[in-house]
């Protein structure tokens, strides 16, 4: 790749981006109101405990969208799109959950203001929650 090129973009290949968030019920709550997505494992402590879980879960798109808020929020210009994402959601997140985001940047294209990322999302005990790959544009 060309570096000057690459130093169009705000970041290069290989660089790695960290943050912490938690998942709060209402914030559960304003997803499934948001969504109307009322799957009982996500909205109803009762039906939860009964499940193999045996709690109330975060939904896997909301800790998809954590991670590409973090995007939005940090990366300069107008703005940015997702055109593309493939989320694997490994183990179950919980209300309370404090989660550690990873974002890698693993390829770049200037010419479209385009780059492709890796999420990693782990829970406090370390453990894979969410990984996959999303292609964003810069505006």
């Amino acid at each position: 790749m060309n570096s000057d090129n690459q130093n169009s973009m705000p970041f290069k290949e290989g660089d790695v981006f960290t943050f912490k968030d938690t998942v709060s019920e209402q914030a559960i709550d304003d997803y499934a109101k948001i969504t109307g997505d009322m799957n009982p494992v996500h909205v109803d402590d009762d039906y939860a405990q009964k499940t193999v879980v045996k709690n109330r879960i975060a939904y896997g798109m909301q800790v998809g969208a954590m991670a590409l808020r973090f995007i939005n929020d940090n990366f300069p210009g107008t703005g940015s799109l997702c055109l593309e994402q493939d989320f694997k959601f490994k183990n179950p997140v919980f209300p309370g959950d404090l989660l550690n985001f990873e974002i890698k940047i693993i390829q770049i294209s200037p010419a479209i203001k385009s780059f492709k990322i890796e999420i990693t999302v782990k829970n406090k005990t370390d453990k894979t929650v969410v990984h996959g790959h999303c292609l964003i544009m810069l505006l």
